[in-house]
């Protein structure tokens, strides 16, 4: 038994020593916190508001959705072919037409 921890230190020894593992310790947490703030830093600096166009043929949804600073919501009181005709004169944040 104590041949195997002679033999489990001196592993462990001669990991802890090399600079790769030192720097990796240290770096290591760096990276993955960075892996996670930086999309969201990234996607939160835009400073343009974003035009939002909503067709509501049941109009359930008039006047629940507030412009802020951020988005701006327009209301289409089209049908909906003719509201599928107009997306490619305007520009769009998001569209779904399927």
């Amino acid at each position: 038994m104590n041949k195997i921890l002679l033999v489990i230190k001196r592993e462990y020894l001669s990991r802890v020593q090399k600079k790769s593992f030192i720097v990796m310790t240290i770096l290591g947490p760096i990276l993955m916190a960075a892996l996670f703030i930086v999309p969201v830093y990234l996607s939160q600096i835009s400073d343009e508001t974003k035009k939002i166009d909503i067709l509501d043929e049941t109009g359930w949804f008039i006047n629940k959705f507030e412009n802020s600073d951020r988005f701006h919501f327009d209301y289409v009181y089209d049908d909906l072919e003719t509201a599928k005709t107009n997306i490619s004169v305007k520009k769009f944040v998001g569209c779904d037409l399927q």
